[in-house]
């Protein structure tokens, strides 16, 4: 899911587990379901847990305040079993990792920071696996070996082919290296002489690599201190090493706007296709452009409406379609919509959700929409109290289903933060805490598609916790 927030993500980084612990007994808690839930929302009549919802987990990281020297753990929740989740910990204070895919398959990576400033031991990415049991093992570890980075910027991509893509900062300049899986050798890959190249992401079938180029600087952690606006994105093909830039595809089409302030690229499934934010940073709302990669043609701008509205959200499902939140003018066709839709790429056509505008309320408190099964045909949001910012319940709607009333879920705690879907459509995640707590503590907790919950965490202590779905088929 892109969030148009106009902002490079900078990711830091963390290092090896040294010790396990079991958490503290779960507490049971069972949120209120306030309405019944629709046939679209029922279990399935096969097994309740398939072998494919057995392999999907939950992870969360963050360090403890609590803890001397605030040690980074990481607990793992396994919804399948719905056993105590398993508490690790790292060796580092720093506690960065990333969720990333290898081959259809989804690791924990812990990835190193250099310190420049500081004498540090030869600095590594490990991957780690998940066992049958729920413990963390080493899967894969890659050396550094000379390059001492200053910084990784990215989370690294994963190649088919075991090379992996990573852009970091090498003697004050930002840059996208390689690692190459033959020769266990890390080398400079991308660069640019007006600039520098950053946040590689590689498309799903492995053909391509979209990269952002950012001119007038030497490297993201200047931007504070140097203009970084003047940032667009670039599409290599890995096999001919062509590049095609993207900005003049788009000029034509974003008439008084910042049209070279790119960010937030997504791939489709197919590879076709990418979809990216326009204007990122700026006071009034970002476009979407979307871009015919293989034929490198532009295919529609999907516009804000009004300055009083934006474009909120947008996301690619498994079919190809663009999931599109927010109050939108197509500006190729010149059509208007107000509210949810999919766009349909390769059709260049656009399909209205009946469901959700007319049925956006509840307690006359409005739904904020998050997430989408991959499949979009269930979508998650959380819904506010009248009068008050605490988000009290979770509602699950089915999308296309004009019959259904959705289904609501109260919450254990005032606030609920980033509801998300596993992969099955079978699970929703999400984190919560209470306003008057302390910022350092908060619940996670798993709930099925029905509203019955699964795992509850109780509060835990753990501050700027990171989130995510981890799937290992």
């Amino acid at each position: 899911m892109k969030q148009l927030t106009g902002r490079l993500s900078l990711l830091f980084l963390c290092f090896i587990f040294t010790a396990c612990s079991r958490q503290e007994t779960l507490l049971e808690l069972s949120p209120e379901v306030t309405e019944t839930a629709s046939t679209e929302l029922a279990p399935s009549s096969t097994a309740r847990f398939t072998e494919y919802h057995a392999r999907e987990r939950f992870v969360v990281w963050g360090r403890s305040e609590g803890e001397p020297g605030g040690k980074c753990w990481v607990w793992l929740l396994d919804p399948a079993s719905q056993l105590e989740p398993i508490r690790q910990v790292s060796g580092k204070q720093d506690c960065n990792y990333a969720v990333v895919p290898v081959n259809d398959k989804q690791y924990l990576a812990s990835l190193p920071h250099w310190n420049p400033n500081a004498v540090e031991q030869p600095a590594e990415i490990i991957l780690y696996d998940v066992t049958s049991d729920g413990e963390l093992v080493v899967y894969q570890t890659i050396p550094m070996g000379d390059i001492h980075l200053s910084s990784l910027t990215n989370t690294p991509q994963w190649a088919a082919d075991g090379s992996v893509y990573l852009a970091g900062i090498l003697d004050g300049k930002e840059q996208i290296f390689r690692y190459d899986s033959q020769t266990a050798a890390i080398e400079p890959y991308l660069d640019s002489d007006g600039g520098f190249s950053t946040s590689p992401l590689l498309s799903p079938d492995g053909r391509y690599l979209a990269y952002l180029v950012v001119e007038n600087n030497e490297s993201s952690q200047l931007c504070d201190r140097r203009d970084c606006s003047r940032r667009y994105y670039h599409i290599r093909d890995i096999d001919t090493g062509q590049d095609m830039e993207l900005l003049p595809l788009i000029e034509p089409w974003i008439a008084g706007e910042a049209y070279f302030m790119h960010c937030d690229l997504d791939w489709s499934p197919t590879s076709r296709f990418v979809a990216f934010s326009v204007g990122c940073g700026l006071q009034e709302p970002s476009s979407v452009a979307i871009i015919d990669v293989k034929n490198g043609r532009l295919v529609e701008v999907i516009n804000a409406q009004t300055i009083s509205s934006h474009i909120r959200q947008y996301e690619w499902l498994s079919d190809g379609r663009l999931v599109v939140l927010g109050d939108v003018t197509f500006a190729l066709s010149n059509e208007q919509y107000d509210g949810y839709l999919f766009y349909l790429a390769a059709e260049q056509s656009w399909q209205p959700l009946a469901n959700l505008p007319q049925r956006n309320f509840h307690n006359n408190a409005q739904v904020a929409f998050g997430d989408w099964t991959e499949d979009g045909a269930l979508a998650v949001g959380h819904s506010q109290v009248p009068g008050e910012k605490r988000r009290v319940e979770l509602a699950i709607f089915a999308v296309e289903n004009e019959s259904s009333n959705g289904l609501y879920v109260q919450t254990p705690d005032e606030y609920v933060d980033q509801p998300m879907w596993s992969a099955s459509g079978s699970f929703i995640a999400y984190r919560s805490d209470n306003w008057e707590t302390q910022a350092s503590l908060s619940r996670f907790t798993i709930i099925e598609r029905t509203g019955e919950t699964l795992l509850d965490t109780g509060m835990l202590e753990v501050v700027s916790p990171h989130f995510a779905w981890l799937l290992q088929p």
